[in-house]
């Protein structure tokens, strides 16, 4: 046992691992001056000559192009609320002034921080998290816009991924930023991909990296607690943030207890995205009419659109919508009421389904007009948070004049009818 001698052959692929593994040889009789040095050759050679690690080219010829598009309307006046996926040009993106600024005060540090989105879906997440990265927002709260790198990854096409897929997808991105001015030849490991992001730290670039419903990522089980493990480490360590999106904290959506408890997710700054305040909903309508071709106001129309539909951006926008459409015929208010339901009526269904027993009480109670137990303290300022509920010195009510009707008849029809009433059908 005394002449034995541990000999480190060298790195090997193991199936299931992303990184080469440092391989040792035992050599039992390490007396023989010759014996260790034919083991560790003859071990060599049976190592597939690929896996001998060579060192990756990454040329880096120039700065991000960066190019300022504006949106200039022709034609004929277009109804400018008609768009209902996320907004990705930045003349239809209004509010979001106050969390725009936390959040680019973060971004612009020295070294990036890292900041988890989170609310209600429609809420506007995904336009957001677009305009981050848009000329106009970077040319506002960055001193050196060129030398901060913004990738947007869809994470839609990721929910059965591969961490290879995943790295992939970032080299992809960060190709696309330079548009021929950096070039790369490196392997989808955590190793390779390192490296790259050191060397455009070094060059004097930082990144931040932007993934839309995050939470798809964290449900994933090829994503274990090493990759989690790897993010934060390229966060701690390099100029690089995450910008993330979801329905709720991260933590919460986790696969397993496990990843939930990784410290990655300690580095985020979380901030909640909610119902607009009332000069934003003003904002917004104006400055969409204003890209319309069309002198039109929606001023006196501002207390009937907030009234059916609320703070929420979504329900505005198609509130406003149908308003547009109509407007020529001077409609009445009922008009455009049922135009905005017939719409509206299946996001309704789903804000129904999806609300808490505790939210179901504390909304009927509310309906009722009777006082709230101290129980549902909690529960209605959750509701009041996602823009469900509204308070004023009026009271509290729901955000929805509209949805308020649609609730309640939905309500009706779900009870259990007496047999006195299913026989005479009332």
């Amino acid at each position: 046992m005394q002449n034995e001698q541990v000999i480190n052959i060298g790195l090997l692929q193991l199936k299931g691992k992303l990184e080469p593994v440092n391989i040792y040889g035992l050599v039992w009789d390490a007396s023989n001056p010759d014996l260790g040095k034919r083991y560790l050759e003859r071990q060599k050679q049976t190592l597939p000559a690929s896996e001998t690690p060579k060192p990756a080219k990454i040329n880096i010829s120039g700065l991000p192009e960066l190019e300022e598009k504006e949106l200039k309307p022709q034609g004929q006046p277009s109804n400018p609320f008609l768009n209902r996926s996320a907004i990705t040009q930045s003349d239809y993106f209004c509010g979001r002034e106050v969390l725009i600024h936390k959040i680019y005060s973060r971004l612009s540090a020295v070294r990036p921080q890292s900041i988890s989105l989170y609310g209600e879906r429609r809420i506007g997440k995904s336009s957001l998290l677009n305009q981050l990265g848009s000329y106009c927002l970077r040319k506002r709260f960055l001193q050196d816009m060129q030398h901060n790198i913004f990738i947007n990854i869809d994470i839609q096409s990721m929910r059965s991924a591969t961490v290879e897929h995943f790295i992939e997808t970032l080299y992809d991105g960060i190709k696309s930023c330079f548009s021929g001015n950096l070039s790369f030849d490196l392997k989808p490991t955590y190793h390779d991909f390192t490296r790259l992001v050191t060397e455009l730290c070094e060059a004097g670039f930082a990144l931040i990296i932007m993934f839309d419903e995050f939470d798809l990522i964290t449900l994933n089980p090829n994503f274990d607690v090493e990759f989690y493990s790897w993010l934060r480490n390229l966060a701690s360590h390099q100029r690089l943030a995450f910008v993330t999106s979801s329905f709720s904290q991260l933590q919460q959506l986790c696969a397993t207890k496990k990843i939930s408890d990784s410290p990655f997710f300690n580095i985020f700054t979380a901030y909640y995205v909610g119902p607009f305040s009332p000069e934003e909903v003003k904002t917004m309508i104006d400055k969409l009419l204003e890209l319309s071709l069309t002198d039109l106001s929606f001023d006196r129309w501002l207390p009937e659109i907030t009234d059916k539909a609320g703070y929420l951006p979504f329900f505005i926008q198609i509130y406003c919508s149908n308003l547009f459409d109509l407007y020529s015929s001077q409609p009445s208010p009922a008009e455009v009421e049922a135009a905005f339901l017939e719409e509206a009526a299946d996001h309704f269904e789903h804000i129904c389904r999806n609300f808490s027993d505790m939210e179901q009480e504390c909304i009927q109670l509310i309906l009722a007009k009777r006082k709230l137990p101290a129980k549902l303290d909690s529960t209605l300022q959750a509701l009041l948070r996602k823009g469900y509920v509204t308070q004023s010195e009026a009271g509290v009510r729901l955000f929805s004049r509209t949805f308020e009707g649609y609730y309640q008849k939905r309500e009706s029809s779900l009870k259990p009818k007496s047999l006195w009433s299913k026989l005479w059908k009332t």
